[in-house]
């Protein structure tokens, strides 16, 4: 009788305690947390759960055909409302106006905080928390944290690097991005890592007063033709030294875009041998 009564007082704190069960219909309103849904669930049972994502929410490929609520920017909240969601997983950054519309609407919403590249697993962890699926989270925690402690090696004299997101107008990486901190981790120096804003949009004149040593160019569309019109346009000014030195590169801008394990190789690449 003792041991029945301790385990229905067990439950009932359990269900008191603000637990929740894992969801069944899930919606993702960015790219990133549609990627990390699969990455800790598992494309299996990522497929089961998620009903609805964000415009370009291509990675991983079991998912990039689930129906879009839109871009993260402006989800339309009709479209998710349709889908009936259980859990809709939301970004502190990117999608406060959706967060506050859809809890008026008494749909649950979690909210994961910004992403920061050194503090990742920590971010994973309380995914797994949401989802309920904290076995998946404690592994891509583990990997990511394995992951940066090889970035850690001996590092190359730093090299500093302009970081062009796009060309016209010319928008770079700034101090408040992942990437910044990226590149940092594997000594590498962002030349706008003093600017505030994560995408600040800036000047030739302040590119060529900086001098970077190199220009990596995120080609996001996969489209040579794009990289080299951006190329044929530094090299109007041979006195840079990245110009002189024959180090504009090309990167493939989908791997740098989000702060997912995809990032973490590319840095790896980054590095060379």
């Amino acid at each position: 009788m003792r041991v029945v009564l301790s385990l229905l007082l067990a439950i009932a704190f359990f269900h008191g305690s603000g637990a929740r069960a894992a969801p069944q219909r899930l919606v993702t309103l960015s790219p990133l947390l549609a990627e990390w849904v699969g990455e800790v669930l598992g494309c299996e049972a990522a497929t089961r759960t998620v009903v609805g994502v964000s415009d370009f929410s291509d990675f991983p490929a079991c998912l990039a055909d689930k129906p879009s609520v839109g871009p993260y920017h402006h989800v339309s909240i009709e479209k998710i409302v349709t889908l009936k969601p259980d859990l809709v997983l939301a970004s502190e950054e990117y999608n406060r106006e959706a967060i506050e519309r859809l809890r008026g609407l008494k749909i649950r919403v979690e909210v994961l905080p910004k992403e920061r590249f050194l503090s990742m697993p920590s971010w994973i962890e309380k995914l797994g928390s949401v989802l309920g699926a904290m076995d998946g989270a404690k592994r891509q925690s583990e990997l990511w944290s394995t992951g940066l402690r090889g970035l850690a090696g001996p590092k190359k004299s730093k090299r500093t690097v302009l970081i062009e997101v796009q060309h016209e107008p010319l928008i770079t990486v700034g101090g408040g991005s992942f990437l910044d901190e990226a590149y940092t981790a594997i000594g590498l120096m962002n030349v706008y890592r003093d600017h505030r804003e994560g995408y600040p949009r800036i000047s030739r004149e302040s590119v060529l007063e900086a001098d970077p040593d190199e220009i990596h160019i995120l080609d996001l569309r996969g489209r040579e033709r794009e990289f080299e019109a951006s190329r044929r346009s530094w090299a109007r000014f041979p006195g840079m030294k990245a110009v002189r030195n024959g180090r504009i590169i090309r990167l493939k801008g989908e791997d740098f875009a989000r702060c997912t394990p995809r990032l973490l190789r590319a840095l790896k690449g980054l590095l060379g041998p």
